[in-house]
């Protein structure tokens, strides 16, 4: 195993050092369930967008071409893994690193997901390029160009490495995992009672504590709700209830999930937060917002640099629309008033409800005039 193996880190505890001297690695970290399902979340949702490549074919027009991002790592991963591999990379590591698959000619076949704890960046001193070291699964240390190796770097302060959300987190996240651990050691060794039963006057002996227990289990259960235990003693209970220390270090916990929340940026409605309620504003605002605020700056930085990859005046974007799509009577609605006003077309708008073309519709649309068929746009010519 290589020694920037995440595992190797793990198992001599010498992980990211933190406040709550707990060692916090990027594959630890996903042993908290906030930070487990945040990184789900992201990588899953934009996994399942259709990334396109489109091709311009004037100023404000363009059109959907092939490509190789159709199918990234043809033959070993759907695009699907694909994607969510290099998203999985970037939230965790703060860096996707792509082994550029050509062809006879030079051209681009695919992309290969490299780990990023096998991979070093330094930049040259004369070109200025990036060099990357590369440690195989036989242990072997190769140098590659940017011309061999695609580099996605998350939010980084010199331009060359992303930094780690999970190393910029160590400290929350270790007070999080403490609370878990703290949270486990209680329900092992501490006192989860009912009450306390104390005697009356003298001590019981040890066959009238058997007779007293005996009593009580004989009458416990749904089966016996509202029967009368008999208890051969004279005895005492009081209630055991938790104390105010302890409520307050399961409200710490709590805490912990609003961190992950605020490290990723997933709203806490997502991420099934007790207390959390969407009540007011609607889950179809906040997942918009999510998309908006979390989601996008993620998407935008793999669409420029892929796009870097394309041939000229080609580039890719990943397909919000279906993520963000209304319900289906907001899209009715809103289909019928393009169609009135004219910027789409009847047959377009059956489209989008995947619906074929209508003849008919079509005809009654171009004999209904103007206002129902989308104009050609007037040019100005001297």
């Amino acid at each position: 195993m290589s020694i920037g193996d995440p595992g190797v880190a793990e198992f001599l505890g010498i992980g990211h050092i933190n406040d709550a001297g707990v060692s916090i690695t990027e594959t630890s970290a996903l042993e908290l369930s906030a930070v487990w399902r945040s990184v789900l979340l992201i990588s899953g949702t934009i996994a399942g967008l259709p990334l396109n490549t489109y091709k311009r074919t004037g100023p404000d027009s363009r059109e959907e071409v092939e490509s190789f991002l159709d199918n990234p790592h043809p033959g070993k991963m759907s695009p699907f893994e694909w994607k969510e591999l290099l998203l999985g990379h970037l939230l965790l590591w703060g860096n996707s690193f792509l082994h550029n698959t050509t062809g006879g000619a030079g051209q681009i076949l695919g992309l290969m997901p490299l780990p990023p704890w096998s991979v070093g960046v330094k930049r040259d001193r004369e070109s200025g390029d990036k060099v990357f070291s590369v440690t195989d699964i036989n242990g072997v240390l190769r140098e590659f160009s940017s011309v061999d190796i695609t580099h996605i770097p998350a939010f980084s302060l010199d331009g060359i490495r992303g930094l780690s959300p999970i190393g910029m987190a160590r400290h929350s996240l270790g007070a999080a995992k403490a609370s878990d651990k703290a949270a486990s050691r209680m329900f092992k060794n501490g006192l989860l009672l009912g009450g306390i039963l104390s005697p009356k006057g003298d001590a019981l002996t040890k066959t009238q504590k058997d007779q007293v227990l005996s009593g009580l289990e004989l009458k416990s259960g749904a089966n016996h709700a509202g029967d009368i235990a008999f208890v051969p003693a004279a005895l005492d209970f009081r209630p055991w209830t938790m104390s105010a220390e302890a409520a307050q270090f399961l409200e710490s916990r709590h805490f912990g999930v609003e961190e992950c929340s605020r490290w990723f940026g997933v709203p806490r409605e997502l991420l099934s937060e007790s207390g959390a309620s969407s009540w007011g504003s609607g889950i179809q605002e906040i997942v918009r917002g999510f998309a908006r605020f979390c989601l996008s700056g993620w998407t935008t930085r793999i669409e420029q640099r892929l796009s870097m990859l394309l041939p000229p005046k080609q580039f890719c974007e990943f397909d919000y629309s279906k993520f963000l799509k209304p319900s289906p009577e907001n899209e009715i609605r809103l289909l019928l008033e393009q169609v009135s006003s004219g910027l789409i077309t009847v047959d377009e708008a059956r489209a989008k409800r995947n619906l074929p073309p209508s003849p008919e519709l079509t005809e009654m649309q171009k004999n209904a005039g103007p206002s129902t068929q989308r104009q050609p746009r007037e040019e100005n010519v001297e």
